[in-house]
């Protein structure tokens, strides 16, 4: 009977136990289904592509309740980061889901190449977004800020919910240790007595439904707990710190809540990105935009008037734009050497395939070479194109050109980089002056001046300036320490901005790459006997 009871009272203990957890997955589990289905029923364009976040984030959130030691903020944040590049391309600009130029019935090749060329490496990043417009728009996300302040209010609801959470699991976890040890004490004979007596001698005499009184069964108790009297303090603090932790995650910092919250918080997001797409593409777009130009500009000068190089020239090109796009965006990068870092690679092509045409085939090989001389002749031609690199500025190939290239570029993306950084910097007032608290008095102002008019019919009038000043006057009184300092800012940006379409413009200076570029070409081959002769 003992046994038994043991075995009953074991079972027990470990099954409410494990039920937290279980609980726990169970709603990630639904949270995640909840999701998943708004996005296959309302947002269908991006939901295959988007379910891999998806998963990534609730296991990460997984995680963080195990006890794994992952920021709840972070994967929230990741996971929008990963969610843009989709919205932007399929839902705010649905167009540049479906690429062009694709010939009618493409070759497998051809399907390969177009789904390398769009991004189809990696998870997640879409059929119709090419890979470096998905970097591009992953990490100016935060910058851009396209889904309002849903993400934070999310990062924030599952952050405080599911440390409560988390701190709950690894209590009762850390309560079982305790309880297995005591599941392991030798109760002694009176002990076993008492309980016997104390559960089952109103059932001998048949009535089971009459429970021992309260003083019996407290008196039963500390005589077989009396060996462990001294973890009694101990277990009441932890008892009281799991009554207070339960209260969080089922109170204030409700974890079911929070959890089913993610679905609306990611439908308001996508609304939200919708409703402000013109502002967002214009955003994305002003700078991005005169890059590629730029780029395509230059590709197709090579591929046009030098294709004997323009293959081997085109990965030179993307790099210095990448290079150039890292800059705008903040990073510690510099203009002038990714100018000179694409002329000194430049160099090797120009002068083996324009200067002296007949060193890019090779000579003294025989027609039907062995390996070793293909593999000789690879290493010749490698050693040649690296000591031509490292002597381009010396040997000043392309004259003025890389220099006067360098400094435009230079003037303008810097221009350029202060004006975006400046303006994600402003991002922080304005959005921290969209939640504030407007008094009654102002309320009572606004309606006034805006209704007035109408409750008596006349629906044309409108109030006079004088009035509609005063109101706001007062609406805004809590935030004129404000005004000073964002006079100097919006200055500044009216200054950044004249630098950027005028003196410095950055339109000029990247549509001008490939005119420096074309005269640096010409130069070469102008002074090319001079230049072999170096």
């Amino acid at each position: 009977m003992e046994e038994g009871m043991r075995y009953v009272s074991e079972k027990e203990k470990k099954e409410e136990v494990e039920q937290c957890p279980d609980a726990f997955q169970y709603l990630l589990s639904f949270s995640q289904g909840h999701l998943s289905s708004l996005l296959v029923a309302n947002y269908p364009p991006l939901s295959y592509d988007a379910l891999p976040h998806v998963n990534r984030l609730f296991a990460t959130l997984s995680d963080h309740l195990r006890g794994a030691n992952v920021s709840v903020e972070a994967a929230v944040h990741r996971f929008f980061d990963g969610l843009f590049p989709l919205v932007y391309t399929q839902l705010v600009n649905p167009g540049m889901a479906h690429g062009t130029g694709a010939p009618s019935s493409p070759s497998t090749t051809a399907e390969e190449e177009e789904g390398e060329e769009r991004g189809g490496v990696g998870v997640g990043v879409g059929v119709g977004v090419d890979s470096e417009r998905a970097d591009c728009l992953r990490m100016t996300r935060q910058d851009i800020n396209p889904f309002g302040p849903h993400p934070a209010a999310m990062a924030k609801e599952l952050a405080e919910a599911l440390g409560a959470g988390r701190h709950l699991g690894l209590a009762l976890a850390a309560g079982l240790e305790p309880i297995n040890a005591t599941d392991h004490l030798l109760l002694s004979r009176e002990c076993v007595r008492g309980l016997v007596r104390m559960v089952y001698c109103s059932h001998c005499r048949g009535l089971t439904l009459i429970k021992p009184c309260v003083g019996y069964c407290l008196n039963v108790l500390r005589g077989c707990l009396a060996a462990t009297a001294e973890l009694d303090q101990p277990w009441r603090r932890y008892a009281a710190l799991l009554e207070q932790l339960t209260h969080a995650v089922a109170g204030h910092h409700s974890l079911e809540l929070a959890l089913l919250g993610v679905r609306g918080h990611v439908d308001e997001a996508m609304l939200y990105a919708q409703l402000h797409g013109p502002l967002i593409t214009a955003t994305v777009n002003a700078f991005q935009y005169l890059l590629s130009f730029s780029q395509g500009h230059l590709s197709s000068l090579l591929v046009a008037n030098y294709p004997p190089l323009s293959y081997d020239a085109l990965p030179h090109v993307n790099r210095l734009f990448a290079t150039l796009s890292d800059h705008l965006r903040g990073a510690n990068v510099s203009v002038e050497a990714a100018v000179h870092r694409f002329f000194d690679g430049l160099f090797p092509l120009v002068y083996t395939q324009l200067v002296n045409p007949g060193m890019a085939h090779g000579t003294g090989a025989p027609s039907s070479p062995s390996t070793t001389a293909e593999e000789e002749e690879g290493e010749e031609r490698g050693g040649r194109a690296d000591c031509l690199r490292m002597t381009r500025q010396d040997i000043n190939p392309f004259g003025p050109h890389p220099a006067a290239m360098a400094k435009e570029l230079a003037e303008a993306l810097g221009a350029g980089r202060h004006l975006g950084l400046a303006l994600a910097a402003g991002l922080e007032p304005i959005n921290a002056t969209d939640h504030l608290l407007l008094s009654r008095e102002c309320v009572r102002g606004l309606v006034r001046m805006v209704y007035c008019s109408h409750c008596r019919g006349l629906t044309l009038i409108k109030p006079c300036v004088g009035y509609c000043l005063n109101v706001l006057r007062g609406c805004l009184a809590a935030t004129a320490e404000l005004d000073q300092p964002w006079r100097r800012y919006a200055a500044l940006l009216e200054q950044l901005t004249h630098a950027v379409a005028g003196h410095h413009s950055l339109e000029l200076a990247l549509l001008g790459v490939r005119g420096h570029v074309d005269e640096a070409m010409l130069y070469a081959q102008l002074h090319g006997p001079l230049i072999t002769a170096t």
